[in-house]
């Protein structure tokens, strides 16, 4: 019941910030990104109460989201014209006994983003038992056509999930800077609680 929980104030929050953004036309192949791009620039992001670190775009603006519950440890979202990112880490006291490709199944079936119109799962990759990456594309209920990068980790009992969204127009140069973000997220706070 607690992960129920959990994944729903996810969605909200994604959700929410979706509400924000305007859709656009798909585009396809790869292309390099256009210095007026948002996302050109990474810069690192250093979490206030020392929970994380992570890249983010320096024009998205951060927005720390309410902690809705006493298992969540940091709710935090990254916001820019063309896309948002959010970082959420949930502690429920012992590790989890599923590794991480189950529990982002898991959360996947709670959350329903597979029910999103035109959902598709483009890739998935178990990384470790603690650590799956994940590739998908949807038309979100605002009608805004997304391509998202995510991933679940776990390390100790705290579980990470990490999710990088674009409009599906701007995918094609915004691929590189998705995975840079993904892949510079790193769990700073090994104290827990």
């Amino acid at each position: 019941m607690k992960r129920l929980w959990i994944v729903l104030v996810l969605v909200g929050m994604l959700g929410a910030l979706a509400a924000c953004q305007s859709s656009a036309p798909q585009a396809t192949g790869p292309q390099q990104p256009r210095q007026d791009d948002s996302f050109f620039i990474l810069n690192q992001y250093k979490d206030p109460g020392g929970k994380f670190t992570m890249d983010v775009p320096m024009k998205w603006n951060v927005q720390p989201q309410r902690l809705a519950q006493e298992n969540m440890k940091v709710a935090t979202a990254f916001v820019g014209p063309d896309g948002f990112a959010s970082v959420t880490q949930f502690d429920f006291g012992k590790a989890p006994a599923e590794p991480a490709d189950q529990l982002l199944d898991a959360f996947l079936q709670v959350t329903g983003v597979t029910q999103n119109k035109d959902y598709q799962q483009l890739a998935r990759l178990p990384v470790s038992p603690t650590q799956v990456m994940i590739e998908t594309q949807y038309t979100n209920n605002q009608g805004r056509q997304l391509h998202s990068l995510g991933e679940l980790r776990v390390d100790g009992q705290r579980i990470s999930l990490i999710s990088v969204n674009f409009n599906a127009d701007v995918w094609p140069r915004a691929v590189t800077a998705a995975k840079q973000m993904i892949d510079s997220y790193t769990f700073t706070d090994n104290k827990g609680g």
